[in-house]
Formats: structure tokens, sequence, C-alpha cells
């Protein structure tokens, strides 16, 4: 992996540990909206992982909201290198980058 691609990876995890630490307990604009609205009664509680940001096997909010944050970063890495991979995509961000840079 290229250093540049790591480094962004890197800053990835720190503002997802970051985000962990000062998050909010408080509902956020779409729960807000939801609520003000009157359909979040309506709706099903949700089943999953990744259920109000945080995994349900942490006893702790703060470390579960950190885990779920990196966890989703490697699933978006994971999910943009196949999707480059299969389609060659990022040789034709290349190609773009190196046009750019010879302006």
């Amino acid at each position: 992996m290229n250093k540049k691609y790591l480094l962004i990876v890197l800053l990835a995890v720190v503002v997802a540990i970051l985000a962990g630490l000062i998050s909010s307990s408080l509902p956020d604009g779409l729960e807000k909206a939801s609520k003000s609205l009157g359909f979040a009664d309506k709706t099903k509680a949700g089943s999953g992982i990744f259920i109000d940001y945080q995994l349900s096997a942490f006893p702790f909010p703060a470390l579960s909201t950190i885990i779920s944050g990196i966890l989703g970063i490697i699933i978006i890495v994971f999910i943009f290198k196949s999707i480059s991979n299969a389609t060659h995509i990022g040789e034709f961000l290349k190609k773009i980058l190196s046009l750019e840079k010879n302006k």
C-alpha cells in the first residue's frame, strides 16, 4: 500500500478515536427530526452490529464507538479497494492525477 494511502487511513482511525471520545449521547439530527415529525415511534428498533454507532458486545460506550468507527473505516477501505481492483479505476485516477500535475 502506498504511504500516502496508509497515512490517510491512519488519519481516519485517529479521527474515529477522537470522535468516539467526544461523541454525544444526545440524539443526532436525523433522530431529532424523526421525533419532531412524529414518526420515530412508528419504526421498529433496529438490529445489527452498529446500533447507535456502537457495538453491543462492548460494555463501555466510548470504546464501543471507537471500535465501531475503526471497523467502519476497514469496511469502507475494503469496499473501495475491491471496486478499484474490479474496475481498474485506480489506473484511471492515476492518469487523471498525472495529467493535473503536468498542467
